[in-house]
């Protein structure tokens, strides 16, 4: 039993490692894109994917930290995204100016293997960098910020995926109209 959630931690950190990998390649061209919107843009995969794919692509646990989510074993898998940068053979991080301000930026060193994903998922890669394509670390985290996942839990505290089927707008004019029409059906179960 043991060896085999140890293969499934290792599948997790390999996925985690593709997709950072993955991300960095395809935000290469992105000036604002670095470290700290990489991990924003990885809890958006994950989580986006569990909403609209039904499972999360790393299944990475993420938890909530200061400035906004993060994958809680980003650093272990990825040690070059450490501070001092460490060495790692896929993803380098440069210093580099932005604004007058140094940004971390990583950067991919090889292809990512999308072998380890499923066509869907890379669609989904795609359309979440394009959604927060341009955005700056602050305003990224700034929106993360707005996720009741990251709002409801304490420090440090794991974000369950399962947040990303909650939302806190209102109702649609349609979805009023299609729970009027259900609440005969539903008196009439109740009353049973």
């Amino acid at each position: 039993m043991a060896s085999i959630l140890m293969n499934e931690e290792a599948e997790k950190d390999q996925k985690l490692k593709e997709l950072a990998v993955l991300i960095c390649a395809l935000c290469r061209d992105d000036k604002p894109f670095g470290k700290v919107k990489l991990n924003k843009l990885l809890f958006y995969v994950d989580f986006v994917a569990y909403r609209d794919l039904g499972h999360p692509i790393t299944g990475q646990e993420y938890q909530k930290l200061e400035n906004g989510p993060a994958p809680r074993r980003l650093l272990p898998v990825i040690p070059s995204l450490s501070i001092p940068p460490g060495s790692d053979p896929d993803i380098v991080v440069q210093n580099i100016s932005y604004y007058g301000l140094t940004q971390q930026r990583p950067i991919a060193l090889r292809n990512p293997d999308t072998s380890k994903f499923t066509f869907e998922e890379i669609k989904l890669v795609e359309f979440v960098i394009n959604h927060f394509w341009g955005k700056n670390a602050t305003e990224i985290s700034n929106e993360s910020h707005k996720f009741i996942g990251w709002q409801l839990a304490g420090l440090r505290e794991i974000i369950p995926y399962s947040i990303a089927l909650v939302s806190n707008r209102g109702p649609t004019q349609s979805e009023r109209e299609y729970g009027r029409r259900l609440e005969g059906l539903a008196s009439e179960c109740i009353s049973r």
